[in-house]
Formats: C-alpha cells, structure tokens, sequence
C-alpha cells in the first residue's frame, strides 16, 4: 500500500497534480485484486469520505467493452442521481459528473475512482477526476500516454506463490496442509504455474476438489508443457464474472493485437532459449529493425512480451504466456511460415557466431562483422544462452545448423570455462552427426565433448570420448584428427596418473600435428606434454617443450596461447627453484591476457607467481599478486581458484610475518573447503592457521598488519563463501599447474 499513500501525499490544490495512478501487468497478474485490496484498505484509513467507486471497463473483451456514457451512469446514480434525471448525451453526463466531483471538492470528501480493465486512455480519459479526487486504473496495457503515476505488476515471487497456494487451501477453515506438509511438491507447483495467481488460484480450486490428492500428483499433470495450460481450467467463474482459465485470460489480450503483431508474438515463441535479442527477433519476423523493435515494444505494452531489465535490446516472455504464444504458433505455423522463420534465425546466430570465432585465436581485422575481439566476445556473452539452446534444439538438428553451430561456440564455451554448455552442444553434435553417418564430422564433435568433460573433471567419459574419436580417425584415415584425439586422451592420462600413457600419446600427437602443419594444435599438444613432463619430474625437458609452442604462437599470432606457454615455463622454472627465471615469464603472461582481455587466465598467472614470489622471498609482491588474482576469481565466480588465493595469500603474509592477517585468510580458506566438502584441502588450510596462530603466540607481540594489501574483499567479518581447491603448502613446487 506504500504506492497508494505516496501518490495521495502527492495530491495538492494545483490543476497540474497526479491524480492517477495506473497498475499494469499481464493477464493473470492480479491487477484487479490489488485495486481492490488498495480501495478497501483506502476505505478503513477514511482516505476518501466521498465513497470509493468501482467500474470494470471490460476492455479487452471484443464485444461486452463497457462504454463511457454506461460508467457515468453508474457513478451518477452511486453519488445519488436518480435513474429519471440522469442527462441522456454523454456530454451532458460527463458535465454531471464534474459538477459532482466539484461539489464533494467543495465540502471537504474526495472520492476513489477504480476504473478496471482499462485498454485505451480514451476509454476513460472523461472519467478521470481532478485534485482531490483520486482515480486507480488497471490495464493489460502501459497506457503510457496517460498522466498517471505507474505501477507495473509482476508475478509473484516463490515464496509469496507458495504462500498463496497454502492460504487458498485454507480458505475456510478447511485445515488443509498439504503445502506445508509437501513443500516441494508446492514449490514446483508454484513455478509450474509461473507464479501467475490467476494460475494458481485455479490449482488450488482443483485441489479443494480432490483433498486427499497429493501435490506431486498435481505437479506431474503439469509436467507436460502441451497439456499444461489444458489443466489450467477450472469450471466457473472468478468473483468479476471472468472464467477460471489461464488461456483464456491470455487470449483477452491476443485478440486485440493486430496481424503484424499477432505473427510476431507467435513466431517468438519459436525462438530458441526464451531471450532474444531484437537483432535476432529482426531476422526471426523477417523485417527491418526498426519496423521489428516497434512491434516488440508494442507486445510489451500489451504485456504479452518483457524486456529483459538487465541487458538492453533483449525480451523474453512469461513461461505460460510462451506456452500459449507457441501453441498458437504451431496451429498457424503454415501461414506464418514458421519453418522458414526458425532457419533464418538459426543461419543468423551461425552466421554471427562464426564471425566472432574467428577473433578468439588472433587479431582480426574490422572485416566482419565485429571490428575486434571485445565485440566478438560481448556478442557471445550476451547471445550465450540463446546459442546454447539454438545449438541443442530439435530444430537446429532439422535444419543441420546444430554441429556447425556447435563447433563455432566450442572454443569460446570451454576458453570461458562454460564447460556444461559446451557438454550440452558437443553431445547434441556428435548424435546428429552419427545419425547422418558424417564421421569425420562426429569425431570433431567427440573430441570437443572430450575437451569440455576434461577441463569439467569428468575423467572416465573423456577419456571414452577421446577414445571413440581416435578409432573414427584411424578408420578414416584423418591423421589431423588422429594426432587431437591423441593429445586429448594424453592430457586426461596424466589427470589420473597414467604418466606414461600421456606422455606416449602426447608426443606421437606433436609428431603427427607437425606431419600435417597444423601449427596451432602442435603448440596445444606441445604444452600438455609440458604439464605431463612436469609431473613427472622432467623439468628441463618440460621447458623446452612451452617455450618451443611459444614461439610457435607467436609467429602465427595466437596471443592466449603464447600467454599459456610462458606461464608454464614459469611454472617449471618455480618448480626448480629458478625463481628469477620464473618470475620473469610470468609477467610476461600477465600482460598477454592483460591485453587480450583473458582476466581468468591473467588471474591463474598472477596466483602462480604470488606462489613463485613467496618462494623468492618476496612476501609483500606476493600478497599483492594474490589479491590481484583472487578478486579475478571472485568476479569471474570461480570459487575454487578463489578458496585457493586465500590459501596462498596466508601462507605469504605468515612468510612476511602478519601472522593476524594471515589467520584471517586461513579461517576463510578453511571454512570454504568445508562448506564445499574438500575435506582434504580444509585439513591443509587448518594446519596452515595453526602454524600462523602458533606463531602469533610464540612472538607474544601481535603484528599491525598493512590491511591495504588485503583490501575490503578479506574483512574478517565479511569473507566470500567460496568453493575451494586443493590448499597449498608453504614449498613453491606445490602449487598446481595452469593448464589450457
């Protein structure tokens, strides 16, 4: 009621005041039941001693709409004007009114004016009163061009649909507990209805029918996203003579929309993944971008369409409103040519994402469609889910835009660490590829599934991956393909410990990628063989390898790669104590991935040579370069590497002797490895704080720690709950290697 007493306080004697104020919001959405809830709480304030009035325009019904003259009458005869005097033209009626709004201005008793179901300002644009008076409208529609003070309804959140759905079991007393006796069952239900409550006043007058029926009962006949909106029907009516029927009330709306609009709003349904951009809307409705935003802002204003609060030039709509947009779309699917639609839509997000793939491995020039890589990279983030669910979707595997899409996205997908993504596109690929009999084509599509389940630790299913590529190769002949799944099946053998599979597979994959000049993919190889080299001790060995694959990116202008290698030269030099060495290569990684825009690659970097500094002795360098890295982690969501940082910025501030800062980042370590069930590394983390508690003590001289160099993220009372990874001990060659 906030909104109603803020916009009253805003009344004063001007003709210029606010009067009105307008609720908008979907069919559904309980605009009518707010109104009327904000007049009867208006009505126990004795807001408005001239009465609170109550009319239902009706202006979305096509031929029961509730004409002005008929809303005069009646708020004539309710202030008291019998039916024989009432004037007979409505501007005779219209001038009654005003002259009756004067008269209760004059004696001191504004009245409320609730005007429901309102579709144009001119329905009731000669009912509005003037100050003091107060008029509340509700709409399907902004009404944008009324001077109104504005109220747009959402649905309800989870919680708020959970506890509607319990009240309205409870409506009478009936003691019915099945909300609170099946909460998630309620919980699905809830969301199954879209937090809608016209959806759910419906579940719940069904549910009253059948008491001893379970909510999971309930919750299953929805599953069925073709039936749902069938089983959202309830005999009768609501308390405004409207029916009990969710497509019907979305079908009030629809009505009014005119072709171009109602083509529009079906085909969106189409469109895969719930978002989509107006660019993409653009080549979906098959119309000029300008003429497209319009009838995308038009939907909005009816609200059968949402844009998306967060990303600008995007909209999605309401789960239920999309099942009802879509099973228009299917019965019209002929007409609105939707086929055609869907293809047009797809080669565009093809189209697109191949361009902005081709500025992931070196700098291109303005030639395409994105003039650099930060616009490539914006796309691909904003598009993400879009691309994903155009990627996996029935369609794309119609249109055979799927495996090409698909490969278009692996790179940035497993590069921006979206490994269940890339899972989801390269599986998608691989089965309509198989199907289809293009091998060649599927054991692309297997390698990039073993790429995305590796870097996702699921060692057992890259490894079958990787293993079902290498035989399509070889039966194939594709030595190319041959010498990636190979090196593929090397870095997951040395994941689990099978050294001396990986490094096995790992060179003849080197050997064959130089056989056939793929330079490229000789260098990925060459630095896992490098990683594989380290762990077991081949130090030198490992070095030459990155630094051979660094100069190989750098003569073909991979960036990211060349960054990759140095910093595992670096990692190498650590691991033999060469910290100069070290050091010296893993700034020049941080500045590669500073300049190309890589802030989780440069954050790896700069946690490795927190570590490598340590080691040198440079205690102060290293906390910095820790902090650096773990708020990277922090913004990128990476709990893990974040728990980690936090491991090694204590063991460095102990090293400098901060003993009481280095506790404060020990305890944070510790209770993230325990929230996230890392026993092991949270046992580490306890033994380091020990060591730092321990030594406060022994010194009996409690340090005044620089709290500068931990910043704001590392307040004792205010630590990220993070998920962790193995905590490091205090020898440099312990630290866990970056991998590409």
């Amino acid at each position: 009621m906030n909104w109603l007493e803020a916009g009253r306080e805003q009344v004063d004697d001007s003709e210029a005041a606010v009067v009105v104020s307008a609720v908008a919001g979907m069919g559904g959405v309980g605009k009518t039941a707010l109104a009327l809830q904000a007049a009867h709480q208006a009505r126990a304030r004795n807001w408005f001693p001239g009465g609170i009035l109550f009319a239902d325009l009706r202006g979305y019904s096509l031929d029961n709409a509730t004409q002005v003259d008929a809303v005069a009458d009646q708020f004539l005869r309710a202030l008291g004007l019998k039916a024989k005097d009432l004037p007979s033209t409505l501007e005779e009626k219209l001038d009654a009114w005003r002259l009756a709004l004067d008269d209760l201005a004059a004696q001191g008793r504004p009245l409320l004016a609730v005007l429901d179901n309102v579709r144009s300002p001119g329905q009731v644009r000669g009912l509005l009163p003037g100050a003091p008076h107060r008029a509340l409208v509700t709409s399907r529609h902004t009404l944008s061009s009324l001077p109104a003070h504005r109220i747009g309804l959402a649905p309800l959140t989870p919680d708020e649909a959970v506890a509607l759905l319990d009240k309205a079991l409870r409506v009478g007393g009936t003691g019915d507990d099945r909300v609170t006796r099946q909460p998630g069952a309620a919980s699905r239900l809830a969301e199954l209805s879209g937090y809608l409550p016209l959806a759910l006043q419906i579940i719940a007058a069904l549910l009253r029918d059948e008491p001893a029926r379970e909510l999971d009962d309930q919750a299953h006949e929805l599953e069925n996203v073709r039936t749902r909106l069938e089983a959202m029907t309830y005999d009768g009516e609501d308390g405004g003579g409207y029916p009990l029927v969710v497509r019907a009330s979305f079908e009030l709306s629809y009505q009014h929309l005119n072709d171009s609009q109602a083509r529009a709003f079906r085909l969106l349904a189409a469109a895969p993944g719930g978002v989509v951009s107006t660019t993409a809307a653009a080549r979906l409705v098959d119309q000029p971008l300008a003429e497209s935003r319009r009838l995308l802002a038009d939907l909005a204003r009816a609200h059968l369409l949402r844009p998306v609060a967060t990303a600008p030039e995007r909209w999605s709509m309401h789960d239920l409103i999309r099942l009802f947009a879509d099973d228009l779309g299917r019965y019209h699917a002929a007409d609105d040519q939707r086929d055609v639609a869907v293809a047009r839509l797809l080669d565009h997000y093809l189209t697109t994402a191949k361009a902005a793939n081709t500025h992931l491995r070196v700098d291109h020039e303005p030639d395409s469609l994105f003039h650099n890589r930060e616009e490539a990279l914006a796309w691909l983030e904003a598009e993400r889910t879009a691309l994903v669910a155009a990627a996996t979707s029935a369609e794309a595997g119609h249109h055979s835009v799927g495996p090409e899409l698909s490969f278009a996205l692996g790179q940035y997908l497993t590069w921006y660490r979206y490994f269940e993504d890339a899972i989801a596109v390269a599986t998608a690929a691989a089965g309509i590829l198989r199907e289809s009999d293009d091998r060649r084509s599927e054991s692309v599509a297997l390698n990039n599934l073993g790429l995305a389940l590796l870097q996702a630790r699921r060692f057992g299913e890259a490894i079958q991956a990787y293993s079902q590529s290498l035989e399509i190769c070889r039966d194939c002949g594709d030595r190319g393909g041959e010498g990636a799944a190979l090196g593929g099946l090397g870095a997951t053998f040395a994941e689990v410990g099978r050294f001396d599979e990986a490094i096995q597979s790992q060179t003849a994959a080197v050997e064959i990628l130089r056989e056939v000049g793929d330079g490229y993919q000789e260098c990925a190889q060459l630095g896992n063989l490098g990683l594989t080299l380290q762990g077991v001790g081949r130090f030198n060995e490992a070095i030459d390898a990155h630094l051979t694959a660094a100069d190989i990116f750098r003569a073909i202008g991979e960036r990211r790669g060349e960054g990759e290698a140095l910093a595992n030269v670096g990692l190498a030099a650590t691991r033999i104590g060469q910290f100069k060495k070290a050091i010296f290569f893993y700034h020049a990684a941080v500045s590669i991935f500073q300049e190309i825009g890589d802030q989780y690659s440069r954050g790896q970097a700069l946690n490795n040579l927190g570590v490598t500094l340590r080691g040198a002795g440079r205690f102060s360098d290293a906390v910095f370069a820790h902090g650096a890295a773990a708020e990277i982690f922090q913004e990128a969501g990476d709990r893990r590497s974040l728990a980690m940082a936090f491991g090694n910025m204590g063991l460095a501030l102990a090293g400098g002797e901060q003993f009481d800062v280095a506790i404060s980042c020990h305890s944070a370590a510790a209770e993230i490895f325990g929230e996230t069930g890392d026993h092991h590394s949270e046992r580490e983390a306890v033994k380091n704080l020990a060591i730092s508690h321990n030594e406060l003590w022994r010194r009996k001289k409690p340090q005044t720690a620089n709290l500068l160099v931990v910043s704001h993220l590392w307040q004792t009372d205010d630590l990220p709950r993070s998920h962790g990874r193995r905590a490091h001990a205090s020898d440099p060659a312990e630290q866990e290697p970056q991998k590409p």
